[in-house]
Formats: structure tokens, sequence, C-alpha cells
């Protein structure tokens, strides 16, 4: 499946500093073998709406040690229902620098929100065969697609998929990883490949890094942007090593 980061790829890169991407989610087992030593201390905001848009705001007022701040926003959430709290706290993010990428939907029609909004990156999924995944939304405001997966080839997860969100919490290690499939496992493709981007040019702003992405990427579906496929497929294979353009 193209589109998943090659690991040959990322070994050969040049990157001048760790770029910060803040994950909105049902949480991560930090004891999981690909997270070891990439986090940074998260927050608890159990709950709909308006928690979630406390974690936004959290994310936006974050700074490490270092000085560093979060740069991109993953949003693997989406909804038929518009909250003004949550919008207006992504538009703050926006406003404040931080590229928001989010899941496009699955229910293979219509827009969701967060994704819906202009400030936001809405990412559809792609099958194994880059074609278009059969849950994956269309509609005007699709930005890119990327590896979603599907029934025979899913996407593979670090999330403990024999356990719920609400168990997350459990004592005993939760290090297996599982098969999943939507636009939720699309949209981190995207940010990982943004904070790439980000690594080698830090002077980036969010709309010359959404060029940048459009610079490496394959254009599936009908010629140019459409509703199924956006811009296309970014691929961090078609980076050339050197940072050349």
């Amino acid at each position: 499946m193209r589109g998943m980061f090659e690991a040959e790829c990322a070994a050969t890169s040049r990157f001048k500093g760790p770029v910060v991407i803040g994950v909105l989610d049902t949480g991560v087992d930090a004891r999981h073998h690909s997270l070891a030593g990439v986090l940074a201390s998260g927050l608890d905001f159990v709950g709909e709406d308006d928690r979630i848009a406390r974690a936004v705001d959290a994310a936006r007022k974050w700074q490490g040690s270092a000085g560093e701040r979060v740069r991109i926003l993953n949003l693997s959430i989406g909804g038929r229902t518009l909250s003004e709290r949550l919008g207006g706290a992504l538009r703050a993010a926006h406003a404040a620098g931080i590229t928001i990428v989010a899941a496009f939907g699955n229910r293979g029609r219509g827009l969701d929100f967060p994704a819906c909004l202009p400030e936001v990156l809405a990412v559809g999924a792609t099958t194994a065969d880059e074609g278009l995944a059969a849950c994956s939304n269309r509609g005007p405001g699709l930005a890119f697609v990327a590896p979603g997966g599907d029934v025979n080839v899913p996407v593979w997860s670090a999330w403990p998929i024999h356990v719920g969100a609400s168990d997350l919490g459990v004592a005993q290690p939760q290090t297996r990883d599982g098969g999943m499939m939507g636009t939720s496992m699309a949209a981190p493709h995207v940010a990982g490949l943004a904070a790439r981007l980000l690594a080698r040019r830090p002077d980036l702003g969010q709309a010359e890094l959404r060029r940048e992405l459009g610079r490496y990427l394959v254009d599936l579906g009908p010629p140019g942007p459409d509703a199924w496929f956006g811009a296309g497929l970014p691929l961090w294979s078609h980076v050339p090593a050197d940072g050349r353009r």
C-alpha cells in the first residue's frame, strides 16, 4: 500500500528538529513499542464538544521545555453536529499558526464536522489499490486522501482494538496492533508527512505547507482536485532526499 511512510526514506532524511503534533483521540498506550520515546505529556479531557474544545485550547497553549509549540493538530474525530465552541477553538488554533488535519468522515457521502471547516485540511481514505474507500465521504472541501484501508487490507494500528475506548486505562499492558479502517486512519498519514516537511523547513506557514504537500502527491481520479480524492495522495517517497524541489 503506497502512502505508508517508507523506512528507507525516513532513514535518509535530514531534519532540522522535532515537530510536535497534537493528537486528539481516545488515548494511546504510552508503553507501545511504536510510541516509546516520542510522546510528550498528555492531558485528559474525556467527553464531547466542550471538553474536546478545551483539549484544542490546551494544545494551542502548550509549550515544551525547550520552547517548542504544537505545529500540527490531528483530529481523527467527526460527526454531523456542528459545535460553535469546538469550531471557535479550532479557529483560534489556526490563527495561532497550527495546521489542523481532520478525518473527512465515514458515511460515504456529505461533510462531517470539523473537517468541513475552511481552517481544516480534510483527509479522505483510499484502499490498498488506491481506490476510494467505500466509507470515505465525498464532497467539496476535501484536501487530500491517504491510506484508510478496507475489509481486505486494513491499516495497521497501535490502537488496542480488543478493548473499548473506556477500557484504555486498564492496568495490563496493551501493546497489540490491529487492523482498522476509515478516514481516522488516513488523517494521521497526512499529519505525519506535514510534520516531516516542517522538520525540513520550519519556516513554512500553513498555506505554504499545504502547497508543499501538493507538490509530492499522486493525482487520483479525475485530473486536478475533485470531490472524491481531493488534490490526491501525498507520498513521502516523492520528496527528494536532498530537499531540492
